[in-house]
């Protein structure tokens, strides 16, 4: 993913909207100046196994190093039942205004932790509004499959790389909102 990959689903490096011309209209790195909110995100500062943050952070570790980080900085989520915030674990990114725009794609770089160490109730959802955060519908899914399994959307599974996902966005829209929720990951190091 060019110019800079940069999104993690529980581990991702880079969020991006283009026009179909190749515009970049939005792009988050996680580094610097923030583009997104995040729901019921933090750490256990006393554990490096619990966290919904932007990383990397001294204490907090994904309990490997994802491949193909292009810059320092990206989301990531462990453990997510060991610290006191609620749910749903969730990154929205900002509101972007496509008004000029038309025929659009979001491109996302995701990673997971190898070993199937994934709950089927392990869930990653990507989702969009045409409204601007009106009405949210799913684009994509990933999820374990069984106990001990890895992420998987049912085409693809996630691995230890950051790999470029991208989605066309149907519809006409002139607000476009994007976010994502990790739910569970509550029952071990995943």
């Amino acid at each position: 993913m060019n110019p800079a990959q940069r999104f993690v689903v529980l581990v991702g490096s880079f969020f991006a909207v283009h026009a179909v011309q190749g515009n970049v209209i939005f792009q988050e790195s996680f580094e610097g100046t923030s583009g997104y909110i995040v729901e019921h995100g933090g750490f256990n500062p006393s554990s490096n196994n619990h966290f919904f943050t932007v990383l990397p952070q001294t204490n907090q570790t994904l309990g490997y190093t994802p491949a193909n980080i292009n810059g320092t900085a990206y989301f990531g989520g462990r453990d997510l039942n060991g610290f006191t915030s609620g749910t749903p674990h969730r990154v929205t990114f900002n509101n972007v205004d496509l008004t000029a725009y038309q025929n659009f794609s979001v491109a996302l770089a995701l990673s997971a932790r190898g070993g199937n160490i994934f709950e089927a109730n392990d869930i990653i959802t990507l989702e969009y509004s045409l409204d601007g955060g009106g009405h949210f519908m799913e684009l994509d899914r990933f999820f374990g499959k069984t106990r001990g399994g890895a992420l998987s959307n049912g085409s693809g599974t996630l691995v230890e790389a950051l790999t470029d996902y991208n989605y066309l966005i149907p519809g006409v829209m002139t607000q476009l909102a994007f976010r994502i929720t990790a739910g569970t990951f509550i029952d071990g190091n995943e």
